[in-house]
């Protein structure tokens, strides 16, 4: 009975030192582009980058992480122009995406019909798996609350409020 107590205790602490560590990871990805330190090949290949800014009203970047224990955090709060950014740390691909599974049309002008048509660029769906290493980027213009969900794995799923 014992031992059985200690090693829950040693799984809780495992898990919540490794969540801090994916929130540590993820405010680190989060950079400023004026600092003159060359992009990485995610951030060139982004067309919806912006710059951090230290005015409360202006828009900025924000870094959401997908581990295998899914997205972290599961919620965040953003001003209506901002960016946000899905990192994958997991084993696994991963495909961000509006809610509703599988259509993808919570988000205003959001379908997966949209997916490899010229308006791809325009909604708010990666329309493909990304990679281990790599990410997605996306800049919200609408406010509301938006639920999105990993179209590849959609009981994993979380929350972008835009203000």
């Amino acid at each position: 009975m014992v031992i059985a107590l200690i090693i829950i205790v040693a799984v809780i602490g495992y898990f919540s030192l490794n969540d801090r560590r994916i929130a540590q990871n993820s405010e680190n990805n989060t950079t400023d582009q004026n600092t003159g330190s060359a992009p990485t090949p995610t951030e060139s290949e982004n067309s919806n980058a912006s710059t951090n800014s230290t005015d409360d009203n202006a828009a900025s970047e924000t870094t959401i992480v997908y581990s295998d224990s899914g997205f972290f955090p599961k919620e965040v709060t953003v001003k209506k122009g901002s960016v946000v950014t899905f990192k994958n740390e997991s084993s696994l691909k991963m495909w961000p995406a509006s809610a509703k599974h599988p259509t993808h049309e919570v988000y205003p002008g959001s379908s997966i019909t949209k997916c490899n048509t010229p308006a791809a660029s325009a909604i708010f769906d990666a329309c493909k798996g990304i990679s281990r290493s790599e990410s997605w980027s996306f800049t919200f213009n609408e406010a509301g609350s938006w639920a999105y969900h990993d179209h590849l794995k959609p009981t994993y799923f979380g929350k972008i409020i835009v203000e």
